[in-house]
């Protein structure tokens, strides 16, 4: 149920968005392995170039203060049979949120990055939370970012169910293309209600997984991301939609769900101001990669260095960042290790 933990992540995000305020900056993580593609998401759900506020503001226009940031790490993790037993983390996300704006920007890490893990060892980032230890995960994320996060959110697979069925469903449309896979997808996952025709339905938490697990809707289109992005802006509506007693009722349940270092008491002092707040874009790093091959297929930033830079000024809007010298040791021992 690998695909599970990227579509928790959405939900929480849409939940935390509506919840957290100020202090809530989740993330999703929708990433294609072959490319990487930057995308606009506005309210509505439909991409758009223009980002304007609710005032008409282009939204990179405003001044902003670096007290006014917040920065927050979300992993999804396909956790095991066990509780010992190694955790893969299929979706590794940082949200920088702006409290004065009310702006989200989500930045998620291709998970087949080759990064340092522990110490000494190397191997595909998503194996970040391996040792089901969220700090040293953090360590490994700051250290290949070059940043200096400090609070995180850890969400299983095993959520997702929970958390769909605990807003009462989402209205997801199910299109021609995408009619056989759902139905095919149902039976996969047990579910024996299948539907006959194309349209709108409200999906239990099981339907939503099954959906969300579809990669293709036609021959010659994957369509995944699409998909994920229907699910988060239902998520979104649905919650926006809610009052603020339900939502404050509503973190209550979904906490129990997470591993956080974020005290309840913080995201339930939020509440009342959630409905502000909006994602504005979301993009995957590293920019310019390469593959390297051992065992298994690697995604390697072209040059570690170059892409933190470009990640810190074109996306942290550090105007004046400089690479650290631990970064520039990083990035040519990943280069010597993979040439």
């Amino acid at each position: 149920m690998k695909k599970g933990a990227v579509i928790a992540i959405i939900i929480i995000l849409v939940i935390a968005i509506i919840s957290i305020v100020g202090i809530g900056f989740l993330a999703i993580n929708y990433i294609n392995n072959k490319s990487a593609s930057n995308k606009i998401i506005t309210e509505s759900g439909r991409s758009n170039n223009t980002n304007l506020d609710d005032k008409g503001m282009r939204i990179e226009d405003k001044k902003e203060s670096p007290k006014d940031i917040k920065l927050i790490a979300l992993l999804g993790i396909d956790n095991k049979s066990s509780e010992n037993s190694p955790n893969t983390s299929n979706a590794i996300v940082i949200a920088r949120v702006n409290t004065k704006t009310k702006i989200i920007d989500l930045v998620s890490i291709n998970k087949d990055s080759f990064a340092n893990i522990k110490e000494n060892e190397y191997g595909k980032i998503t194996n970040v939370y391996k040792y089901n230890n969220p700090e040293l995960a953090l360590k490994t994320i700051n250290n290949y970012l070059d940043l200096e996060i400090t609070d995180y959110i850890v969400i299983s697979n095993e959520a997702l169910v929970k958390i769909i069925d605990a807003i009462n469903g989402i209205d997801i449309e199910i299109t021609a293309q995408e009619l056989q896979y759902f139905n095919a997808m149902l039976k996969a996952e047990g579910i024996n209600n299948t539907i006959s025709k194309e349209g709108t339905y409200t999906l239990n938490g099981n339907q939503v997984l099954a959906y969300s697990k579809i990669r293709y809707s036609s021959a010659e289109n994957e369509g995944k991301p699409d998909r994920i992005e229907k699910i988060l802006i239902s998520a979104l509506n649905k919650a926006q939609n809610s009052k603020i007693t339900q939502l404050a009722n509503l973190v209550k349940v979904l906490f129990p769900q997470i591993k956080t270092n974020i005290p309840i008491t913080e995201l339930l002092k939020y509440v009342p101001y959630a409905k502000s707040f909006r994602i504005n874009k979301s993009i995957v790093w590293p920019y310019e990669t390469k593959f390297y091959s051992e065992d298994i297929t690697y995604v390697v930033p072209t040059n570690l260095e170059e892409n933190v830079n470009k990640l810190h000024k074109e996306f942290f809007k550090e105007d004046n960042y400089n690479s650290s010298n631990k970064i520039k040791e990083y990035s040519k021992e990943i280069e010597e290790k993979t040439n």
